[in-house]
């Protein structure tokens, strides 16, 4: 075959795979509406069903889809400096749902002295791990499936292992488990489904990092896959710029004696491990509720009682509820803090309302060693919880007025419904054309969401010509599309984010999150509208958990409550008029007066323990001083994002 007609047979089954995704795509939107309906268990049911067919057909499409660029070569690597343990336990949140619903516990096991920051592609590792842990979920009925995290500093290797108890492979069929479209065999595919290629794609990505993927039988008689991947360490001023939450483990006691009740011995091991890294040694383990009582009754009779119990809510004949029941209602053994260990997703408002009478907090598995730690911490007994209430309610806001251009009927009623659920008010346009219509006769729309294959005008003509209206609002382009060079030409006509199809009622929450400070604030004030960069790739999931670090902080006003919430008032007044000041001296090009602003945003971020906060407006110092105007706009971007994060968390009791 020559090489245009391989281009030519690559290109076809893009377009074709492209063709398929619309129609699931508006299969799982129209889903995500029907449960917004009155429905009963039994309907609820049939919807999960539906949901998990409807990823599994949109996975086989996505997997085709990036073979097929693979093979192409027009599959893009980027190496970017990322946070090693955060990303790592992260990626089992992705398919612990699904695990769950099988019963089967999922486990993180990280050596916690790999380095925290390295530059690899965290986006590939991550498609690999998701894909083979999720192969390891699908051929396993009981169980666990475990994800392994360790290094080679020596030749600068990370290396994973994703460890099964499932039905295995056998020897002869390991040697082509990496072949294209190879299975097992036909009763394989039969019970389990699949097309063949998502470990094919998995030893090509790992090639194309010059890494390595391998296949071996464990003592489980399940599978386990090792990836190597190779790493390099960023230079000093990039481990500077790079906020990271630090777990300082000689603030734990290690005298507390803690108990962990779970019916899975791989789940007990894991925890006490976890516990284990952050200085706790006093740690007793059971298997069920019977001996968890039994273990309590003795500790107290030896005047040595246990301070913490962790109960696992799903274990036979006495589960998690029973058992914090039994414990809370008798004298004895009661003066104990419960935590419960909940799967994700298995938790409704029911249970929720159960843990505030029962339990004194609980983590969600698998269990994030930073969780972990967080949890502890603000259990201890010393440890004042300052008095809150919600200040983000007393911000004088204006209704969000948003555009929702999209041809597709259901897409475009599901954007609706979900942006309506925000308190919004939605204008519709079904083409590019339609939207440059509406914009010229509503400049006062906030936020457009944008599709980018629309008839007549596409999203990225529509995008080009509104900003020429002019329109200095925000534009976010509603996109299939994940590679870098599309985001690039969004970026160019003058987009600010991107959300990914099919996209679910959180990820629209969370795009109206992230830019609801930036417009809540200029409506307040009056202010003109700015034109904002496009954030590329912006993610705050890592900057989130470190946003405010509450116990530094009173450990800085020495546990003064008072003081503490003049200080948190002062510095939330103070900064939303900074972040005006810092927008019109970047609306004017005024970089002197911008850097001054942004180091007294560093400088009272730092005293209040606000650590993205600082971090980002050291940047916003740093490009400034520079005159680095997207870098700029970026970095007051996220402050604003990032700090109406921060008004959430430090909700303080305002003065009088």
């Amino acid at each position: 075959m020559s090489i245009s007609d391989k281009d030519s047979k690559t290109q076809f089954l893009a377009t074709a795979v492209h063709e398929i995704r619309t129609p699931v795509q508006t299969i799982i939107g129209t889903l995500e509406l029907l449960k917004e309906t009155n429905l009963d268990k039994e309907q609820h049911e049939y919807i999960r069903q539906l949901q998990f067919s409807a990823d599994i057909l949109l996975g086989l499409a996505n997997d085709v889809l990036d073979f097929s660029k693979i093979q192409s070569g027009k599959f893009d690597l980027e190496y970017i400096p990322f946070d090693t343990i955060k990303k790592f336990e992260q990626i089992s949140d992705l398919i612990c749902i699904e695990a769950h619903n099988k019963n089967i516990e999922i486990l993180t096991e990280i050596n916690y002295n790999i380095p925290s920051l390295v530059i690899s592609d965290p986006t590939r590792i991550q498609q690999i791990l998701v894909n083979l842990i999720k192969n390891a979920v699908k051929f396993t009925s009981e169980g666990h499936v475990k994800l392994f995290v360790d290094f080679d500093s020596s030749i600068q290797n990370l290396i994973f292992k994703v460890e099964d108890t499932g039905i295995g492979i056998s020897k002869d069929k390991q040697e082509r488990i990496f072949d294209e479209y190879y299975q097992v065999d036909k009763s394989t595919t039969r019970n389990y489904g699949g097309t063949g290629l998502g470990l094919s794609i998995c030893k090509k990505l790992t090639d194309l990092m010059n890494g390595n993927i391998s296949i071996e039988t464990n003592k489980y008689n399940g599978t386990t896959f090792t990836v190597t991947i190779p790493y390099t360490i960023p230079e000093k001023t990039t481990v500077k710029d790079f906020e990271q939450q630090k777990i300082i483990i000689n603030k734990t006691d290690k005298s507390t004696k803690i108990l962990i009740v779970d019916d899975y011995e791989e789940s007990l091991i894991n925890i006490k491990n976890k516990l284990n890294s952050l200085g706790y040694s006093n740690i007793y383990t059971v298997n069920s509720g019977y001996k968890a009582l039994e273990s309590l009754s003795l500790a107290v009779e030896d005047n040595c009682p246990f301070d913490i119990v962790f109960i696992d809510m799903i274990m036979p004949v006495m589960d998690g509820w029973r058992l914090a029941s039994e414990i809370n209602n008798n004298k004895k053994i009661n003066n104990v803090k419960l935590f419960l260990l909940a799967p994700e997703g298995q938790m409704g408002k029911e249970a929720k309302m159960k843990i505030l009478g029962w339990f004194n907090g609980y983590l969600y598995k698998p269990i994030k060693r930073n969780n972990l730690y967080d949890l502890l911490c603000e259990n201890e007994d010393e440890i004042i919880e300052l008095e809150v209430i919600d200040e983000s309610e007393e911000i004088e806001t204006k209704k969000i007025k948003i555009l929702a251009a999209e041809d597709h009927p259901v897409n475009r009623k599901l954007l609706v419904t979900f942006l309506k659920h925000f308190n919004a008010e939605v204008l519709e346009a079904e083409n590019g054309k339609e939207a440059i219509d509406i914009i010229k006769q509503n400049s006062d729309v906030d936020i457009i969401f944008m599709d980018i294959q629309m008839p007549f005008i596409n999203g990225i003509e529509a995008t080009t010509t509104i900003r020429k209206i002019p329109y200095d609002g925000i534009i976010i382009a509603c996109t299939a599309n994940t590679d870098k060079q599309d985001f690039d030409k969004y970026q160019k006509a003058g987009m600010n984010d991107f959300l990914i199809k099919p996209f679910k009622k959180q990820d629209v929450n969370n795009i109206l999150e992230k830019w609801k400070s930036v417009i809540n604030i200029s409506a307040t004030q009056n202010k003109r509208r700015q034109k904002y960069a496009f954030i590329e790739k912006i993610d705050l999931s890592n900057d989130k958990e470190c946003v405010w670090d509450k116990l530094d902080f009173l450990d800085t006003v020495s546990n003064d409550i008072e003081f503490a919430q003049k200080l948190i008032n002062e510095y939330i007044s103070q900064t939303r008029i900074l972040l005006i000041q810092a927008k019109e001296c970047l609306y004017h090009n005024n970089f002197e007066e911008l850097a001054k602003i942004a180091h007294t945003l560093k400088g009272s971020s730092s005293t209040i323990s606000a650590k993205s906060l600082y971090s980002t407006a050291y940047q916003m110092e740093k490009y400034s001083k520079e005159e680095k105007n997207e870098e700029v706009i970026n970095a007051i971007s996220k402050f604003s994002a990032l700090f109406s994060i921060f008004i959430n968390e430090a909700k303080i009791k305002p003065e009088g």
